[in-house]
């Protein structure tokens, strides 16, 4: 998992690049592969020091982050790639990941934030797209190009982050 950090004044710039690959002796997870990538920025906003400053370890800093991620997975000889509401539906597919995140630094290393999470899947299995709230249910799901159909679904979260 290769990656790259580059870090000016209040601003951080991150790029990281992934590759797995599973080999069994049975065919159960034979072929099983996946790659992606993410880049990703931070910059601090605001501290009691000033506008642009700031940093984790510095109380009552507000930093605001971005980032794209894309995955790329391919389900190999043990996957079952028959279509219907099966959970392994597929047989690859390609995710996308937007983020944006809004944190305010309550005291050194811990950190108060909400973030929000736009996901699009290329190629969503039946059960997945209802789950998801992609399609409503079942009959919505099924009709049209079912198996194959691109889905966008999208998380708001709260959350405590503490760095060591």
């Amino acid at each position: 998992m290769p990656g790259l950090k580059w870090r000016v004044g209040p601003y951080m710039f991150r790029a990281v690049w992934v590759k797995t690959q599973y080999e069994g002796k049975q065919d159960t997870f034979r072929g099983v592969e996946g790659q992606g990538w993410t880049i990703d920025h931070q910059i601090f906003l605001w501290s009691p020091k000033g506008f642009l400053t700031g940093s984790q370890t510095t109380p009552n800093s507000i930093m605001f982050s971005w980032g794209f991620e894309r995955a790329d997975m391919n389900c190999g000889r043990g996957c079952d790639a028959s279509g219907g509401r099966g959970s392994n539906a597929f047989h690859a597919n390609t995710v996308l990941n937007r983020e944006t995140a809004l944190w305010w630094w309550i005291r050194p290393s811990l950190g108060l934030g909400v973030w929000h999470h736009w996901w699009t899947s290329s190629n969503t299995p039946v059960r997945t797209q209802v789950a998801s709230g992609c399609k409503k249910n079942f009959a919505a799901a099924d009709s049209g190009k079912s198996d194959s159909r691109e889905c966008d679904f999208y998380s708001f979260n709260t959350g405590l982050r503490v760095r060591w």
